[in-house]
């Protein structure tokens, strides 16, 4: 019987011992069960703390829903976000700045606004650019505000450069300079 695992190793030369250490070890499980039960949180606990959607919670309250039924609404659920998450990513391009002026995250004419403050006030492209990029710098990080100070201040450099007005002033105002 030993051999063959009826009954356990050592049980013919002290039967009661060996089944008082098996109802033994029975009860130290037992109580175990019960600890890890009355600690075990309910399902508004749950709830509360995000573990489990409040549908889902509900749908296994009911006694029509078995755990297939609650684990494929479950499914449901999971399957219905991936969708829309996926939705919002397949757009495959970044807001422009029109976007974001039209979804009034940003105003519409602040980059204007404030290329055409840093062009009235100062003559040099450095003295622009530093201008641009510490407005920019109060709402967006260092590097990104440093490329996009360079992006704006070139753009309106090279217009100035093809504008031959605006090269007229600027020879006007070099010759100005130079005589005083």
């Amino acid at each position: 019987l030993e051999s063959r695992n009826i009954v356990p190793h050592n049980y013919f030369e002290d039967p009661i011992a060996s089944t008082k250490g098996k109802s033994l070890v029975k009860e130290m499980i037992s109580s175990n069960l019960e600890e890890f039960h009355e600690k075990r949180p309910t399902l508004d606990q749950l709830q509360m703390k995000n573990i489990i959607p409040t549908d889902f919670a509900q749908s296994i309250q009911r006694s029509d829903m078995d755990h297939i039924d609650a684990y494929n609404q479950q499914m449901e659920r999971q399957k219905s976000i991936s969708n829309q998450l996926n939705e919002k990513l397949s757009n495959g391009r970044r807001p422009t700045i029109t976007d974001l002026g039209d979804m009034h995250i940003i105003p519409h004419d602040y980059l204007d606004n404030l290329l055409e403050d840093a062009v009235a006030n100062h003559r040099r492209k450095q003295s622009r650019m530093d201008h641009v990029q510490d407005r920019l710098q109060k709402h967006l990080p260092e590097p990104v505000a440093q490329t996009l100070a360079e992006t704006l201040v070139d753009s309106v450099q090279n217009d100035d450069d093809n504008d031959p007005q605006q090269q007229t002033i600027n020879n006007h105002t070099n010759i100005h300079n130079n005589i005083a």
